[in-house]
């Protein structure tokens, strides 16, 4: 029985990018991995990868054994809810500037969106949330993996593209029990977005990566979802500036200024 949704995921994404050598597994995880990686791996194909990831995911999902099949999903799977209460020992830049987004923003923001919380077992999955999510318009979203100085844009990529795929998965399994009516379930179109200071870029190159996993999820949904979703995947950064902890009016003005990261 798989221990949680993304069960053997990290090892795949190692063997696409040919990281096996680094550190300890997962290997992809490393900042000498995200700088070294400047151009494609000889063998990388990203439309590949991402069958690869679903398919692993959706063979965690369907087994015999998960509390999914005698319980159904977490109620709070796929919310579109601000979450403000911040915990008082939690002194993590992400999450303060995560809650005072969702805080000072309109509703058409929301954060911490729960992917699968109890789908293996009553405890799997708990912290596997989205950190905001953006409606533009009805039906049109914004799946935001936001970072200031943990981890590297090479793992945030994959965070928010599995984070997708399980998107994928719930809307083809969530359907009759009970979740119909679910708006996030019902999306037309969204975007996958890394938001991070321009700083959080600096000595990586993913140009590459960006192009390779917009044409790769592209593809996946014309192929396996009949084109039914659109989605996409973007680097993006607050502009050169930007500085957290900051006032509110200043943090306002640098989501409005973000953009797509241009890479050296």
């Amino acid at each position: 029985m798989p221990v949680n949704i993304v069960d053997g995921v990290d090892s795949i994404i190692d063997q696409a990018l040919s990281i096996v050598d680094i550190g300890k597994a997962p290997h992809y995880k490393h900042r000498e991995s995200c700088v070294s990686l400047k151009s494609n791996p000889p063998s990388f194909d990203a439309f590949n990868l991402i069958c690869q990831i679903y398919d692993q995911i959706e063979r965690n999902f369907k087994d015999p054994d998960n509390r999914f099949h005698s319980s159904g999903p977490s109620e709070k799977n796929w919310r579109f809810e601000k979450i403000l209460n911040v915990s008082t020992n939690n002194y993590s830049k992400e999450k303060t500037l995560e809650k005072t987004i969702a805080e000072i923003t309109s509703s058409d923001w929301v954060n911490q969106v729960p992917t699968a919380s109890g789908i293996i077992n009553s405890a799997s999955d708990k912290l596997r949330n989205i950190d905001l999510v953006r409606r533009l318009k009805p039906g049109f979203y914004e799946f935001i993996e936001l970072k200031i100085d943990s981890d590297t844009p090479l793992f945030a990529a994959f965070e928010i593209m599995v984070n997708g795929l399980i998107y994928l998965l719930s809307r083809e399994n969530y359907v009759d029990k009970g979740f119909d009516t679910n708006e996030l379930l019902n999306a037309k179109e969204i975007t996958l977005q890394i938001l991070a200071p321009k700083n959080y870029y600096a000595r990586c190159h993913l140009a590459w990566l960006e192009k390779e996993l917009n044409c790769g999820i592209s593809k996946f949904l014309t192929e396996k979802f009949g084109g039914r979703l659109k989605a996409s995947f973007v680097f993006t950064s607050f502009p050169e500036n930007f500085m957290w902890p900051c006032e509110d009016r200043e943090l306002l003005s640098a989501l409005d200024k973000r953009s797509a990261v241009t890479w050296s």
